[in-house]
């Protein structure tokens, strides 16, 4: 089976990698600020790296980058330390944050020099349209160096407004906790298809490390049906799968690769006909098991990057920019002036020392 390994940046990714450690994934977080790292009492003093003379970067990316040019020799041997037997290495941050942000361009081309042999994916959180005018900047910023990096494999993006809406009626760090959950069972269902015999054509390690080495967006997604269904209503439930799914991407229609399994109790369905037609992938792995449930998982890799998304944050951040720089300015410069200096005028000349 696949070995998968997990590194966190800043504080959404350090809570994303103690759920992949309760999931058993190879975990390692790194941080500026120690106070966040406290916080993941599920993963190994050994796996935590806090990167010293820095408590926290502010939301600040260059703070981030700072720290990460400071310690980048400790952070290659922390990598090497943990992650040198795994055949993927996912780096998981938030783009709106400082200390993600400002790093993952910086880690993933690290990672990418370091390991050349192994898939270097990334599982980015995109901030809320609601967040502030700085998130939505850092988000912008960081998106578009991490899409510059020609080495990396699958590009996983959540969206927190998708995750929101999914799980309204619960806490913040709940509705993440499940979200995150979701995608870790999906991939662990995904890798153990590879150890079992399928009734229509096997998928092994490397039909699964080829998906995930292929750049640009993905989707991982499954979605159960019963006995009854029939291959249109399957086909329809696969759309609504990736159609609702936190992870974003461009267009669903133009796909490099796909995995597809296929579960059943019973009668399996003919795995060459549950796909959409109008979905034609590049290259396509297909499966189908005799298991205890009927579901159907399928990641799609090398899709388009999420264009739309991005320019409405550009378009929020244009739209207030102007007024935001008169502000910061006046604030960072006004001072209030008097041409009175009573005190002075009112002091006694004598001068008394303790």
């Amino acid at each position: 089976m696949l070995r998968i390994g997990f590194m966190g940046i800043g504080q959404a990714g350090g809570r994303f990698c103690q759920l992949a450690k309760a999931a058993r994934y190879q975990s390692i977080v790194l941080n500026t600020a120690q106070v966040d790292l406290d916080g993941l009492t599920g993963i190994e003093p050994i796996k935590k790296l806090h990167l010293k003379g820095y408590e926290g970067a502010g939301k600040d990316r260059f703070v981030a980058k700072e720290a990460f040019d400071a310690h980048v020799a400790q952070i290659r041997h922390f990598a090497s330390t943990h992650l040198s037997d795994m055949h993927v290495i996912c780096v998981a941050a938030a783009l709106g944050g400082g200390t993600g942000s400002g790093m993952i361009r910086e880690v993933a081309k690290l990672l990418c020099d370091m390991f050349p042999s192994k898939v270097i994916m990334t599982f980015l959180f995109l901030p809320m349209q609601d967040e502030s005018l700085k998130n939505k900047m850092n988000a912008i910023e960081a998106f578009s160096e991490i899409s510059a990096v020609e080495d990396t494999g699958a590009m996983f993006l959540a969206s927190s407004d998708v995750i929101k809406d999914r799980h309204r009626n619960l806490p913040l760090y709940e509705q993440y906790t499940l979200a995150s959950m979701a995608f870790l069972s999906d991939l662990y269902s995904l890798q153990q298809k590879t150890k079992m015999q399928s009734v229509y054509s096997n998928i092994d390690d490397m039909d699964v490390l080829t998906a995930l080495s292929e750049r640009g967006c993905a989707m991982l997604s499954s979605f159960a049906y019963d006995d009854a269904t029939d291959t249109n209503t399957i086909q329809s439930r696969m759309e609504a799968s990736w159609r609702y799914n936190m992870l974003q991407v461009g267009e669903t229609t133009e796909i490099a690769k796909a995995v597809i399994v296929v579960e059943a109790t019973s009668d399996i369905p003919e795995v060459a006909k549950v796909l959409p037609p109008s979905i034609k992938p590049y290259e396509l792995y297909q499966g189908a098991f005799v298991s205890g449930s009927n579901k159907i998982t399928t990641l799609l890799t090398g899709m388009a990057l999420p264009y739309g998304i991005m320019r409405r944050y550009q378009e929020d951040v244009e739209q207030e920019e102007k007024q935001v720089e008169k502000m910061l300015h006046k604030r960072r410069t006004e001072r209030y002036e008097t041409d009175k200096i009573w005190t002075e005028q009112m002091r006694r000349k004598r001068s008394i020392r303790v």
